[in-house]
């Protein structure tokens, strides 16, 4: 299935304008150089993991970048950042596997884990 061709185009001009090569970006994400020129022409979907990444190495919210890529739905009122009710989790999980489903625990366990105060 891979990616829709809307976040592709808006992948690449978020590259384009943030003056951030495709190698780049791979190396942001600490994977190959080829990493995301291969996500891009790939016709699997990427692991969840790719768009955490994206959302870290862009700085924007992790709903925002699920929203472009389809992963969570698009609001009615077209906030692309508001936060995602827990219906939205849930039909989003529903189109994730097994792994990516583990993926995206593991990531709420570390945000949770680093909002934590050192002791």
């Amino acid at each position: 299935m891979g990616m829709n061709k809307a976040f592709i185009d808006w992948l690449n001009k978020e590259m384009l304008k943030r003056g951030i090569s495709a190698r780049k970006l791979s190396d942001k994400l600490g994977k190959a150089n080829n990493y995301v020129s291969s996500v891009l022409v790939s016709p699997s979907e990427p692991p969840i993991s790719f768009y955490v990444g994206l959302a870290e190495a862009f700085d924007e919210p992790i709903e925002k970048i699920l929203r472009l890529a389809g992963i969570l739905p698009t609001r009615a009122d077209g906030d692309m950042e508001a936060e995602p009710s827990f219906s939205e989790w849930v039909e989003a999980g529903k189109k994730l596997t097994r792994q990516e489903r583990f993926e995206i625990l593991e990531y709420a366990d570390f945000v949770r884990n680093k909002r934590k105060p050192a002791t």
